[in-house]
């Protein structure tokens, strides 16, 4: 199975404060990974991740299925000092998911 842009990826996220979010993304490009054999040094490319869109982000078990936007939400893991975006973190749960399905 081949990444395409169109697929979907439905799963559950977990925010810190335990509430649970329904979470749809979409792949609007799957990327490719990097192109190291070349005959010559500009025929080599780097890696271009995927680009990917919340389309339904809703809060699990909410009957009136009102949409929940998680830009501008962060949270420090325990024993960190970084803060991560609700987003990225959201973003990076969806390419895992979607990776593992294709395999």
């Amino acid at each position: 199975m081949t990444m395409q842009a169109g697929d979907t990826v439905e799963f559950t996220y977990d925010l810190p404060s335990g509430t649970s979010l329904n979470v749809e993304v979409t792949i609007t490009d799957p990327g490719h990974p990097a192109k190291i054999f070349g005959r010559l040094p500009e025929d080599c490319e780097p890696a271009e991740g995927p680009e990917m869109d919340i389309t339904e982000c809703y809060v699990d078990g909410d009957p009136e299925n009102v949409p929940f936007d998680p830009e501008g939400l962060w949270f420090r893991p325990f024993a960190k000092i970084e803060l991560v975006s609700v987003t990225d973190d959201i973003m990076s749960k969806a390419w895992d998911k979607y990776t593992d399905e294709q395999w």
